[in-house]
């Protein structure tokens, strides 16, 4: 919900932006601008935990999590378990 949230704000910030330009309020829309610069330096700060949990949840219903090897890694070491055992025969 939480970066639903931060994306909303960014379009809703573009839509004000583009209202402002159309009226010839410059002044308006270089705020708007300042906003959304803003938000985009603090979004770690402020959507962080969101996103953290997002990739949790992701992982785990995956049940894939990061710290696993890739899968290149993994067939690597298949290949060579492989090798090894019909070279011992």
């Amino acid at each position: 919900m939480k970066i639903a949230y931060y994306y909303l704000q960014k379009k809703m910030a573009k839509i004000v932006k583009v209202t402002y330009l159309e009226k010839n309020e410059d002044h308006k829309a270089a705020e708007v601008v300042k906003f959304t610069d803003v938000l985009a330096l603090n979004h770690n700060i402020i959507f962080g935990d969101a996103l953290y949990k997002i990739n949790k949840t992701r992982q785990t219903k995956l049940r894939r999590p990061e710290n696993l090897p890739r899968e290149r890694t993994a067939s690597r070491r298949l290949h060579f378990a492989q090798n090894h055992r019909t070279d011992e025969r």
